[in-house]
């Protein structure tokens, strides 16, 4: 049927920043499968963009991610997704060491596996703040919000409204010098 023709056609979406996303929900939810298994799977062996190199393009994935779940505003929890993913994959229990012996086989450098989900939070996090800066949010907006680290991707739009909406109150700048102060006098006291 239709659904399907057009979720095997749209799985690879969003294929670039300005592609579209997929057109119905079952192609949504192939997309994210698609990408969120590839991310996994590779970030369990190791195989972790550095500098220029991402030769399996997980940059793209990642930013294919965030776009489905903020634009068709999903309100999964991304740390959760990437711990049901490895669940399903069957990774989420094993050793790094477990992990490595999987993988000699296929590739004999080091692997770096985390049963948590914080290497693949830290890298939506790093693609997030270039891809919304990119669409006109400042630095201060963006680390206001991501410095929060909320699980809910959806939510970030709204966040980055908020924040931009309190910093053009009157009352902004002084309330900001005060809440620093504060948090100033209390690391003094940790």
């Amino acid at each position: 049927n239709d659904d399907i023709a057009f979720a095997i056609e749209d799985h690879y979406k969003p294929r670039f920043a300005g592609d579209e996303l997929p057109r119905n929900r079952v192609g949504v939810c192939v997309a994210l499968a698609d990408k969120l298994e590839t991310l996994v799977n590779l970030f369990s062996i190791g195989e972790i963009p550095t500098g220029d190199k991402d030769p399996f393009a997980l940059r793209r994935h990642m930013l294919g991610i965030s776009r489905i779940l903020i634009e068709r505003d999903l309100s999964f929890e991304f740390d959760k997704l990437i711990q049901d993913v490895k669940k399903i994959i069957g990774i989420e229990n094993l050793s790094a060491e477990q992990v490595l012996n999987q993988t000699e086989k296929f590739n004999n450098s080091n692997v770096f596996y985390s049963p948590t989900a914080t290497q693949e939070c830290n890298f939506l996090k790093d693609r997030l703040v270039g891809s919304l800066r990119d669409q006109g949010y400042s630095a201060q907006e963006v680390d206001a919000v991501l410095s929060l680290n909320p699980q809910r991707i959806s939510d970030i739009p709204r966040r980055l409204a908020a924040v931009r909406a309190f910093s053009a109150l009157p009352e902004a700048a002084s309330l900001a010098a005060a809440n620093k102060r504060v948090g100033n006098i209390l690391k003094k006291t940790a």
